[in-house]
């Protein structure tokens, strides 16, 4: 018996003992196969081989310029200074932290100084030139207006390539950016005129000089434009018959076909979805390139397609288009696997909502927004990708009513994790702003994030009321309402003509939908018209806080300071918000180099300020409650 009793327990402890290393490798191993996918990194070349395509794309002796990403800056910085596999190149960071500094000392630079010295920096490496200058911090610096000291860099005129379009490249001179490959070329404004002409056929000279002025922010003459014709005739790309400039060619390619030199691997990834998102992130990047070069390539053949008449032709050309969105289709949709949990893809999901050739596919774009949102329900980012998503409802609610009923319910859901995420805001408990400053000229964080706070609560509130006026039954007639106000505003009361003014600019605000936009503008014309004097009071009211309309207020700006009403009881306000709104303008056009917009609205600025004063002039009461703003009419008048 108790040899018996010792065999049965020995053998029950070495079954033990095995079922416990069992699950011992079980338990060892389990984490291995479980997360295998998303640290398997042996196919991974992306990084490496976006930096290598990025570099293949410029010529020999090229400046390179990066925008800064992680991606672009490193895999830049490794292949040029430690691989040396293009010490040819010339490369630069946006920020000059990386590269050489060619912009200098950033850290305690005046923002002021350092956008001019930026701008300075960058036409000048644009025109071929290497910059040295003197440091200079202070924007009173008297030294601040004299141009840094430059030499020349390179025999002739070097190539320069950008991984980004840099903005507002008129500043910099008559340039445009031309894409080849993944980079932009810097090349003269002439070549854009080409682009044109290689879809239209032919412009008139006028048409070319109205082209020009566009692109370059200000007026050009007949000569500008003349002198562009002979230089692209001289080249064999164009020629003149008498006012018509006639395409012949395109300028060449800087060099072979640009995909064809790339490496890109990431096809052969069977994990790449699961690999961590800013290696993702270089996938959707090509993705997202490829998709807008063929959107792109559409806009060019329906241009194309709205000019032909022969009938084959515009067959071939529509053929041309389908096969193009097939294939834009088909990497934007590789985006989206991708990067199902990045905000990257948001712009793949825009070009599938709202596409060129029309067809419907936001039935399959909405469960995407639905699930990229359930990632950042307690974020900040949470704002941004619902105002997008909220934007799109909006659109397609606009275009196809029919479609309201199934499409509100997403906008309430959204309406509500917008809310639980303001709830979760430590400034829901604050009863009044914080103080604006902190001391030393420095503005309190604390402050910008509370008025952070109230523009997010004001967006989620005017999202909640246009989503009931969208619930109401009146909702299907609002459109309607519109045009018989437009056709005789005489028969709406003062209050219906705000109440359908504020929809339609709130309607247009949250979706950013250019018909209703136009629609607000006539409102505004039409009612501008009347001589009520509250009514022309309103309309300037809505006009002054909008941008593009400020033509509109300074119009009825001036109606109302004649008004016979006015006369008899002035409002301050008015003169001196339009002589605000007047100094900005004046501002920002001297910023941008146009001195006769900035001359022009600063002498009406004082204009607008010395009425101002004049009103406020013998009342105390008045002298009392406008103290600051007379404060700030003296600072306009004494501008020279």
């Amino acid at each position: 018996m108790q040899m018996e009793a010792y065999y049965t327990t020995s053998g029950l402890s070495r079954i033990t003992t095995v079922v416990v290393v069992v699950l011992v490798m079980i338990l060892g191993v389990w984490p291995f196969i479980r997360n295998y996918k998303y640290a398997d990194h042996h196919l991974d070349y992306l990084n490496h081989d976006y930096g290598k395509n990025l570099m293949a794309s410029s010529e020999p002796g090229s400046v390179y310029m990066t925008e800064g990403g992680d991606n672009q800056v490193f895999s830049s910085l490794y292949f040029v200074y430690a691989a040396r596999v293009r010490p040819d190149l010339s490369p630069y960071d946006q920020m000059g932290n990386v590269f050489k500094k060619i912009y200098g000392l950033m850290l305690y630079s005046d923002p002021r100084v350092l956008a001019r010295r930026k701008d300075l920096v960058d036409s000048n490496i644009f025109a071929g030139l290497e910059p040295f200058y003197v440091q200079i911090s202070n924007i009173n610096d008297p030294r601040i207006n004299l141009d840094p000291y430059f030499i020349p860099y390179w025999q002739g005129q070097r190539p320069v390539y950008l991984t980004w379009q840099r903005p507002e490249v008129w500043k910099l001179g008559d340039y445009t950016y031309r894409r080849y490959g993944i980079m932009y070329k810097v090349e003269p404004i002439a070549h854009r005129l080409l682009d044109d002409l290689e879809i239209r056929g032919s412009l008139t000279v006028g048409e070319a000089q109205y082209l020009f002025s566009e692109w370059l922010k200000r007026s050009v003459d007949r000569d500008f434009v003349l002198e562009k014709v002979r230089y692209l005739a001289s080249h064999g790309y164009v020629k003149q018959e008498g006012e018509k400039i006639v395409f012949i060619k395109n300028t060449p390619f800087p060099l072979a076909d640009y995909f064809s030199r790339y490496r890109l691997r990431w096809g052969k990834i069977p994990n790449l979805a699961y690999l961590d998102r800013m290696t993702r992130e270089i996938a959707i990047g090509y993705d997202m390139q490829m998709g807008n070069i063929y959107r792109s390539k559409i806009r060019d053949l329906q241009t194309m397609y709205q000019r032909e008449v022969r009938s084959e032709v515009r067959e071939k050309i529509a053929k041309e288009i389908t096969n193009a969105w097939e294939q834009a289709k088909a990497v934007y949709r590789e985006a989206i696997s991708y990067g199902h949990d990045s905000v990257s893809i948001i712009g793949a999901l825009v070009a599938l909502v709202e596409n060129e050739v029309g067809e419907d596919l936001s039935e399959e774009a909405w469960p995407h927004f639905r699930r990229l949102l359930s990632y950042y329900y307690k974020s900040r980012t949470l704002v941004g990708v619902a105002m997008t998503y909220n934007q799109l409802l909006l659109r397609t609610i606009y275009r196809h009513p029919d479609r309201k009923e199934k499409l509100l319910p997403l906008l309430e859901e959204n309406i509500r994790h917008l809310r639980q995420m303001l709830v979760l805001r430590s400034e829901v408990k604050l009863k009044e702003a914080p103080p604006k400053d902190i001391g030393g000229g420095f503005m309190n964080p604390a402050y910008q994030s509370y008025q952070e706070y109230l523009q997010w609560k004001q967006y989620v509130d005017m999202l909640d009321v246009v989503t009931k006026d969208l619930r109401s039954p009146l909702s299907s007639r609002f459109e309607e309402t519109v045009y018989a106000l437009l056709q005789n505003p005489k028969v709406f009361s003062l209050d219906q003509k705000q109440m359908i003014l504020v929809q339609l600019i709130q309607r247009t605000q949250l979706a950013n939908y250019v018909p209703y936009a136009n629609l607000a503008g006539k409102i505004i014309d039409v009612l501008s018209r009347e001589d009520d004097l509250q009514t022309l009071l309103f309309v300037w009211q809505m006009a002054i806080q909008v941008p593009d309309w400020t033509d509109k207020a300074f119009v009825t700006g001036d109606k109302i300071l004649r008004h016979k009403d006015f006369q008899v009881q002035p409002l301050p306000e008015v003169p001196y918000n339009l002589g605000i709104l007047a100094y900005q303008i004046a501002k920002t056009s001297n910023d941008e180099g146009d001195v006769n917009k900035s001359s022009f609205y600063t002498m009406k600025s004082k204009e607008y300020m010395k009425v101002f004063k004049l009103l406020c002039e013998g009342n105390l009461q008045l002298q009392a409650r406008f103290a600051q703003q007379l404060r700030v009419a003296d600072q306009v008048l004494a501008l020279p």
